[in-house]
């Protein structure tokens, strides 16, 4: 059985308005935060402000229908996701063909009253036609004509998708360099998804290497890092922190090698949290122009809306607090030392790295 796995992602609006200021630590005042939800997490009346005020930029979603009580959410947090459409012949999903998995990441898009945008993908069912590469550029520039952002890839290359003598095909195989050559050209960035390993994250979280750590690298990266070396046009963005567990150095040393990489937060912000908070802050004030704030967030198939929302309204606030504050909180049992990042890095981080890095997607 052929199995599809639908991911979608998602990005935004343009920043208004510049008056804005770094956030003042909660309790500040001498007075009890004022919460804008019953959420323990959730955001404080002030930091709520600060937030929206940014039109933040969510870069790595994972939405699955459409509700009007979702929309409502992004609207009121004036936020943007885009919809990354992924097809992955390994797993099960309720769509029984690529166009189904690809109009429905449409429906989505346009549902959601300008809050998101589509990340669209090749069909890998269509990997064993001799005309496969024309075929992909073909599908990709009518999404690109509609309005899609960019491309993503997962990890069909490499896993599901075998050559006729049943090796697989990694992400930097010829046939697919026409696509990137085609996505450099019209200024479109490749969302590299080539890991979800989140749960080794956990483990490995204290284990930060140095920069100059040489540890092995997988295929799969290996093979993204060879796409970036021989496309230098082209925008690659490694998402999952570019899908590196081995910790901060090995991800720095990536970012010194390819000038045209970039990476997301997605699914990684509670990793960061366990750890040393000074060595995060380093990072992400040197690499300030290359890290796009993304969170992973889903609104899957068979979730009901008002928990979706409450999910996803609560992982913003967390996230917010830990980069925005110099609080010290806890979360899950365990204690975080916000980051408290200087007001013009947030700006980066929640909107302004998007504008660059995704063309278009800023407006």
């Amino acid at each position: 059985m052929r199995k599809l796995l639908l991911l979608i992602c998602g990005f935004s609006l343009g920043l208004a308005g510049s008056a804005w200021a770094a956030p003042a630590p909660a309790g500040a005042t001498g007075q009890p935060a004022q919460r804008a939800s019953r959420d323990p997490y959730g955001f404080t009346v002030a930091a709520l402000k600060q937030f929206t005020a940014l039109h933040p930029i969510d870069t790595h979603t994972h939405v699955y229908q459409s509700d009007p009580s979702f929309t409502t959410m992004l609207q009121q947090l004036n936020v943007h996701i885009v919809d990354m459409v992924v097809a992955d012949p390994t797993d099960t999903a309720s769509h029984s063909t690529f166009d189904e998995l690809h109009k429905d990441a449409w429906q989505f898009v346009r549902s959601s009253a300008g809050h998101a945008s589509l990340s669209t993908t090749f069909d890998p069912f269509g990997w064993d036609s001799p005309d496969f590469s024309k075929n992909a550029i073909e599908s990709l520039n009518r999404d690109f004509a509609q309005g899609a952002v960019g491309m993503t890839i997962w990890s069909n290359p490499g896993m599901a998708i075998k050559d006729p003598a049943g090796n697989p095909v990694l992400p930097d195989n010829p046939r697919l360099e026409p696509v990137y050559k085609e996505l450099a050209e019209r200024h479109k960035p490749l969302f590299a998804h080539l890991s979800a390993a989140d749960e080794d994250w956990g483990a490995s979280a204290q284990r930060v290497p140095d920069v100059g750590a040489n540890l092995p690298v997988p295929p799969l990266l290996r093979a993204r890092d060879h796409i970036a070396q021989e496309n230098p046009q082209l925008r690659v963005i490694g998402v999952h922190l570019g899908s590196v567990k081995e910790g901060l150095g090995q991800i720095a040393r990536r970012l010194d090698q390819h000038p045209n990489m970039a990476i997301d937060t997605a699914g990684r912000v509670d990793s960061l949290m366990a750890m040393p908070q000074e060595q995060v802050r380093a990072f992400l004030l040197k690499y300030q122009d290359r890290i796009l704030y993304a969170t992973d967030n889903a609104f899957r198939q068979n979730d009901r809306a008002g928990s979706a929302v409450a999910r996803w309204e609560s992982r913003y606030a967390v996230d917010w607090r830990y980069f925005s504050s110099g609080d010290t909180f806890q979360y899950h049992g365990r204690e975080v030392h916000g980051l408290q990042l200087p007001a013009a890095v947030l700006r980066k981080l929640y909107h302004d790295n998007a504008g660059h890095w995704i063309p278009g997607i800023a407006r």
